[in-house]
C-alpha cells in the first residue's frame, strides 16, 4: 500500500504537467480552449457576431461609394473618380471633341467636365433620402455644398419664373459587385 500512495502522487503530478502542458501549447498557438461546451457556443457567436459588423449592406456599400466619388471629383482626384464614374463618356466626349482628348482618356474628359463644361462636382453636404428601388439600383435624394460651405442651389430661369433647386435625385447602381453613379454630376452652364 505505501507503493500505491507514492505511485498515485506521482501519477497526479504528471497529469498535472501534462495538462499544464497542454493548456500552454494551446495558449501559445491561439486556438480557444474550452473545457465545456456552453464556453464553445459563447465563442461560436461572438465570432458570428464580428463577421456580421464586417460585411456592410449593398445599401451602405452604393452610399459610400456616391459619398466618395463626389468627394474625389471635388478634391480633383479624377483618377481615382474613374472607378466610381457609371453615366457613361458620351455626353463628355461630345462636349470635349475639338480638344484632341482620345476617346478613353476618362481621367482627362472628368476633369474637364468638372473644370471646362460646367458639370458642378461639390461635396454631397446632405442625404436628405435613401432608398434601394431594385436588387442592383439605390436611389439617393442629396443636397451639395458650395466651397464655402453654404448650400449649392441650381437656379433655372423660365419665361415666367426662376427656380430654385437644392435637392438633387442619383441613382448607384450594383454591376459586377462594384457601385456606379449612372447619374452626372449637376449641369450648371
Amino acid at each position: 500500500m505505501p507503493n500505491q500512495k507514492g505511485f498515485s502522487k506521482i501519477a497526479i503530478i504528471i497529469i498535472v504537467l501534462i495538462l499544464i502542458g497542454v493548456l500552454g501549447y494551446m495558449r501559445f498557438i491561439k486556438k480557444p480552449v474550452s473545457l465545456d461546451v456552453g464556453n464553445q457556443v459563447q465563442l461560436t457567436e461572438k465570432k458570428q457576431i464580428e463577421t456580421k459588423q464586417v460585411i456592410k449592406t449593398d445599401t451602405e456599400s452604393s452610399r459610400e461609394a456616391l459619398v466618395s466619388y463626389f468627394n474625389l471629383l471635388n478634391k480633383k482626384q479624377y483618377s481615382d473618380a474613374v472607378k466610381y464614374h457609371g453615366s457613361g463618356y458620351d455626353y463628355l466626349k461630345n462636349w470635349n471633341s475639338g480638344l484632341g482628348l482620345k476617346s478613353n482618356d476618362y481621367e482627362s474628359l472628368i476633369k474637364n467636365g468638372c473644370e471646362v463644361n460646367g458639370l458642378q462636382c461639390l461635396k454631397i453636404k446632405m442625404i436628405l433620402n435613401q432608398q434601394k428601388i431594385s436588387e442592383t439600383d439605390f436611389k439617393f435624394i442629396v443636397q451639395f455644398e458650395n466651397n464655402d460651405g453654404t448650400l449649392f442651389e441650381q437656379i433655372n430661369e423660365d419665361e415666367n419664373q426662376s427656380l430654385t433647386k437644392a435637392d438633387f435625385e442619383y441613382i448607384v447602381r450594383k454591376t459586377n459587385n462594384q457601385f456606379l453613379v449612372i447619374t452626372q454630376p449637376v449641369y450648371s452652364q
